[in-house]
């Protein structure tokens, strides 16, 4: 009796977003989806990677992964499946582009408020490698004294915050917000008093 093994059949994938050539603006955030199928097994995962890099792995369909807070630059995104017995396939490249743009939420002299709950950090200078002075609490208030400046995929505003400390923040992670206009009216002037 001859017994013939089949050779393991590699598993297929491939990257369905983003669409290729896609261009977005810093800070970015995009979904990686692919489709994988195995024709003799299962798809045990499916890796999604920038260049060499590997950004997640998902191991249920469908397969995506959320990727934020990119900072600006050309980007060659791939999908790698493994099947149940160990076999891999890499998808084709997409390519995208993340570029800079000067942000327009705020202006100098403009009053925020802080947006995210339980707190921002503040930094010495606009960037990550800047120190954190400490951090300010949501609904906290300041005036924009500088900025916007494009730093490690952010924008970044100097506030003048109405309690310390004060320094640079960041608006936000291109999904959530982190910083807004302030739009409250201040409160009105205590009574009984003379202004000399």
């Amino acid at each position: 009796m001859t017994v013939t093994s089949t050779p393991n059949q590699s598993p297929t994938v491939s990257l369905t977003a983003p669409a290729n050539n896609a261009t977005y603006t810093a800070p970015a955030a995009m979904t990686l989806t692919a489709s994988a199928a195995d024709s003799d097994g299962s798809v045990a995962k499916v890796e999604f990677f920038s260049g060499g890099t590997k950004l997640g792995e998902d191991t249920t369909s469908p397969y995506s992964y959320a990727w934020s807070g990119v900072g600006a630059g050309s980007y060659s995104l791939t999908a790698r499946a493994t099947d149940n017995l160990g076999a891999t396939t890499t998808s084709a490249a997409v390519n995208v582009t993340v570029t800079n743009t000067t942000s327009t939420s705020f202006s100098v002299g403009d009053r925020v408020m802080v947006d995210v709950d339980p707190s921002l950090r503040v930094r010495d200078a606009a960037d990550l490698d800047g120190t954190v002075l400490g951090t300010q609490a949501y609904q906290a208030l300041g005036t924009v004294t500088a900025g916007p400046v494009s730093a490690d995929g952010y924008t970044w505003w100097q506030i003048d915050y109405d309690a310390d400390p004060d320094g640079w923040s960041i608006e936000g992670d291109g999904t959530n917000t982190w910083l807004i206009r302030a739009t409250e009216a201040p409160p009105p002037p205590p009574t009984g008093l003379i202004v000399q």
